[in-house]
Parts: structure tokens; C-alpha cells; sequence
């Protein structure tokens, strides 16, 4: 259900937060797909949720069944990623979602 799949996502937020990586990548087989259903979504969804205690706690998470299509897209540090198109942090309101994090995207590793 749709109640699951925000579940599942915050808990994954509570679980990474304290994580010195801010900005994930995982693959479709490191989640719990019964309950995601399709992972098109996550990344915003993730921008989202991570975002509603303040604009500050916005987070970078992407969920994709490939995430290896991503590899020349992972160093470029002011890039959120998303499964249709890539936004610049600057395309991002700032007072929803303030997007600091200049790291590169990796690998999420349990």
C-alpha cells in the first residue's frame, strides 16, 4: 500500500540520518520492492520526506533498477538525480529544499 511505501522511506531517512554519506544510490534489490511497487518515484519522494522537519534535512536518495546509468553522473556535485531528468540544486527552490551537500553520490551499503 501507499501507507507502506512512505513508511518504508521514512524509516529509511531515521536509519541513514546520523550516516556520513547524504547522497545515496540503491538498487532496485536492496529495498524492499513489494512494498515501493515501482522506484521511478523515490527520489523526490525522498527529497520530500527528508525535507519536512525543514528545508536543511534535504536529502539526495535514488532508488533505480540500473543504478550503474548513473556512474558519469555521480561526481557532479551540484546535480540532484532523478529517474526522468537531473535538476541543478539551483533549479531547486531553496526554501523547500536547501541542497547543500556537495559530496558525490555512492553506493548505499548496509
Amino acid at each position: 500500500s501507499w501507507t507502506e511505501r512512505l513508511h518504508w522511506e521514512q524509516s529509511f531517512l531515521t536509519e541513514t540520518a546520523r550516516a556520513h554519506d547524504r547522497k545515496l544510490i540503491l538498487s532496485e534489490q536492496q529495498v524492499p520492492m513489494d512494498k515501493l511497487i515501482f522506484s521511478w518515484g523515490t527520489s523526490t519522494e525522498f527529497l520530500i520526506l527528508s525535507s519536512l522537519d525543514g528545508p536543511d534535512g534535504a536529502r539526495c536518495i535514488l532508488v533505480d533498477e540500473n543504478p550503474a546509468r548513473f556512474d558519469s553522473l555521480r561526481s557532479r556535485r551540484e546535480l540532484f538525480l532523478g529517474e526522468f531528468r537531473n535538476y541543478l540544486f539551483d533549479e531547486i527552490p531553496r526554501r523547500y529544499f536547501n541542497l547543500r551537500d556537495t559530496s558525490a553520490y555512492v553506493n548505499y551499503r548496509e
